[in-house]
């Protein structure tokens, strides 16, 4: 039932409309219903309902696998950037705090501290690509979820049209005894989430104010 969409293969889409064969299904299922039960009530327990939920939201679990698996090698890519940043981080503050006795010393220092500022913004560069990268799979991921809920909402509606107007019944009436979908919620990962995504990088990135955007090592003269 699911389709794909966008760029990128294997994220279970649902249908921007149900398709015949499935609308056709609903209204004898929900004909069907109309002979079985006669309560209005009996709306918020057909077994019907419950299979257009539970379709709907092995979906939407299968979407978070998906988002969980796509993004794996960006987060584990991350997490070795993170340490490696930590480390060169390391490395320049120690080269910062470097008192060298002669110009030829410092000169080497210099060379030192450049080449560890620019590892830092290549890294960061890369950090921020792949973090990028994890916020357009999110916002896909939220879209796919979303349909499903969509088209849970299509479906329950031409069963309970079907049904209402066998019985007899008035369709909005019925609709407002419909429970509404409990939807799976999207997996969350911190480093994909706009609110943090200003506060996750490690120790000296190119926000961080302990590292000035042109450093030189102590006793540096030039």
């Amino acid at each position: 039932m699911a389709q794909n969409e966008g760029r990128y293969r294997g994220l279970p889409v649902a249908p921007k409309m149900v398709n015949p064969v499935r609308t056709r299904i609903l209204n004898r299922k929900g004909k069907e219903d109309a002979k079985k039960y006669k309560n209005l009530l009996d709306f918020t327990r057909t077994h019907a309902i419950i299979e257009i939920d539970a379709d709907c939201r092995s979906w939407q679990i299968n979407v978070n696998l998906w988002y969980t698996t796509e993004t794996e090698s960006i987060r584990s890519g991350n997490a070795r950037i993170n340490v490696q940043m930590q480390q060169l981080e390391h490395e320049l503050e120690d080269a910062l705090q470097r008192k060298d006795a002669t110009g030829r010393e410092r000169g080497r220092t210099e060379v030192l501290v450049a080449r560890l500022q620019q590892d830092l913004m290549n890294f960061e560069a890369q950090r921020r690509t792949n973090i990028e990268r994890g916020f357009s799979m999110r916002r896909m991921a939220e879209e796919a979820m979303a349909s499903w809920g969509i088209s849970r909402e299509s479906q329950v509606s031409i069963y309970t049209r079907a049904r209402a107007i066998a019985s007899g019944l008035d369709v909005s009436s019925v609709r407002a005894e419909i429970p509404e979908f409990e939807p799976v919620e999207l997996e969350h990962f911190t480093e994909f989430e706009e609110d943090t995504a200003q506060d996750n990088a490690p120790g000296v990135g190119l926000r961080s104010p302990r590292r000035p955007s042109v450093a030189k090592p102590a006793g540096a003269t030039r």
